[in-house]
């Protein structure tokens, strides 16, 4: 599989705050890569380097095999983006703010805006002025003016913002369409875990400017492991309990216990008689499948656990 987006240690340091910290990853052609991260974890300075909107500190990006800089021009004509808030000419009409894009982009067919708006559900808003548009709207008409001209690869921050859940599943199932019918690269940031899960090829989680985990899409089962929850009257009594045999419980949401380990997730009887015979019955004991929400608070956590150690 051909490379389409590929940074080596970049780097981006605002005076003393480092946004980006040696961020090193691949994309290959036609993934739906889901970057992944909290409010302010780099994810937005990420891509802003990669598409040559800012300068990095150190390392580079590369895109299509050319380093991302300011001689970069004939990348553009192949990259659609879309970064932070869709803008558009408050005054002008969505169908003018098309015909703009398409000039712009020196497109000689004369269809196309009618072509992307009919796409992006926005045929009917075409003589409204773009100040007049709610949120989701204004997040169609941005991603209409990224993928008028049929880019190779797509650069999305934070696409389904503003969009209704039936605005979300429309902008999935085209991202899909785009990567599957036409080999689009799509590179896009979000914090809804659900909707990643549901549409990313593979999948990098960041956090305060690291890459923590990368991993492909058919791995998400693995890394999401089953848990054993646990709740009693007495949760600190039944705690005890539990770590005198070994096992190390954890509290998880609304104080209840939960297990890792595969000896309590395989036997979950042994852990019932355990706790009976203790005095401390379980008013809960269920096996519990990880999500992808989960699975990142944990990275996050474990992650600031170490930051905390160094310090």
């Amino acid at each position: 599989m051909d490379t389409v987006v590929s940074t080596d240690r970049l780097t981006k340091a605002f005076g003393d705050v480092l946004a980006v910290d040696r961020l090193s990853l691949e994309v290959g052609a036609g993934e739906i890569y889901g970057f992944l991260g909290l409010n302010g974890a780099g994810k937005t300075t990420t891509i802003r380097m990669l598409l040559g909107m800012i300068r990095p500190t150190g390392g580079s990006a590369d895109v299509f095999g050319n380093t991302v800089g300011p001689n970069a021009h004939e990348l553009w004509s192949r990259v659609g983006y879309l970064v932070e808030m869709p803008y558009s000419y408050p005054q002008l009409t969505v169908k003018e703010n098309l015909e703009v894009i398409r000039r712009l982009r020196l497109m000689d067919d004369p269809n196309a805006v009618d072509r992307v708006m009919d796409l992006m559900a926005l045929t009917k808003y075409a003589d409204r002025r773009t100040r007049t548009l709610s949120q989701g709207n204004e997040q169609r008409l941005g991603i209409a003016r990224a993928i008028i001209h049929e880019p190779e690869l797509l650069i999305l921050d934070e696409p389904a913002n503003g969009l209704d859940p039936a605005g979300v599943v429309e902008i999935r199932e085209l991202l899909k369409r785009l990567s599957r019918e036409r080999g689009v690269t799509v590179f896009m940031s979000s914090h809804i875990l659900a909707e990643v899960a549901r549409l990313a090829t593979r999948i990098g989680i960041i956090h305060e400017g690291r890459l923590l985990e990368e991993f492909d899409s058919d791995q998400l089962d693995a890394r999401l492991r089953p848990r054993l929850h646990i709740d009693s009257r007495d949760r600190e009594a039944a705690r005890l309990v539990l770590e005198s045999k070994g096992f190390r419980p954890v509290t998880v949401g609304d104080g209840i216990l939960e297990l890792a380990s595969e000896d309590a997730i395989n036997n979950p009887d042994r852990i019932a008689r355990l706790l009976v015979e203790s005095g401390q019955p379980p008013t809960l004991l269920q096996v519990r499948q990880q999500d992808l929400e989960t699975h990142f608070l944990q990275m996050v956590n474990a992650s600031g656990d170490e930051q905390n150690e160094r310090v």
